[in-house]
């Protein structure tokens, strides 16, 4: 019996100095976008820049909901060819249309202030979370709300590689009532949920 418990204690004790070491996937993912599901990624298959398209944009407050009917994400992915963890994107815009309070989506104007960054860091196959960093946007609807998102991080959106399900096509970059913080204005509510569906113009897998 003695015996008995002198192996069990050591293997718990080997257990535990195996979990205390061993690294978590998260950490281990590296994360790269490519055009085709190979690892590595070809270097001819390595975006140069990205483009995501939009449907309607919803921004919904406790005190008015904002529609956009489209928007239109570019940028540049920052260490090619280095499977960072996680991949960057350096954003050149953020633009946004036919933006409003009422049915003809004409009374809000949406401006980008600073266009900031993407961070997307791959958690499984073909899959992962993305958020943007020091990016802020300013909407402006009339005399009802004049407000600036953004901040130094808005996480929370979910990343899904070209094909990872059938509704994926090229991929899809999602927010579903992400909390958006408010960095400054007038007449903000308290409460801001961000509701986008975003999909490249090309097939982006996420590799290691």
């Amino acid at each position: 019996m003695k015996v008995f418990k002198t192996l069990s204690l050591t293997a718990v004790a080997v257990t535990a100095m195996a979990f205390i070491s061993a690294p978590s996937a998260s950490a281990t993912l590296n994360t790269l976008l490519c055009k085709v599901h190979q690892e590595p990624c070809p270097a001819a298959s390595l975006p140069s820049s990205i483009h995501l398209v939009s449907g309607t944009m919803v921004l919904k407050t406790s005190l008015v909901t904002i529609l956009c009917l489209g928007s239109l994400i570019t940028g540049t992915p920052l260490g090619l060819g280095t499977a960072p963890s996680p991949q960057i994107i350096h954003l050149t815009q953020i633009t946004w249309t036919g933006c409003g309070t009422n049915v003809a989506h004409n009374n809000c104007t949406v401006t980008t202030i600073a266009p900031g960054l993407l961070d997307i860091l791959r958690t499984a196959l073909n899959l992962g979370t993305d958020k943007f960093l020091n990016m802020q946007i300013q909407m402006i609807c009339g005399e009802i709300t004049s407000c600036t998102y953004g901040g130094a991080e808005v996480a929370g959106l979910i990343v899904e590689g070209a094909l990872h399900t059938a509704e994926a096509g090229h991929g899809m970059f999602t927010a579903n009532e992400l909390s958006l913080p408010v960095v400054g204005g007038f007449l903000c509510a308290a409460t801001n949920k961000l509701t986008v569906l975003y999909e490249p113009l090309e097939h982006l897998f996420l590799v290691g």
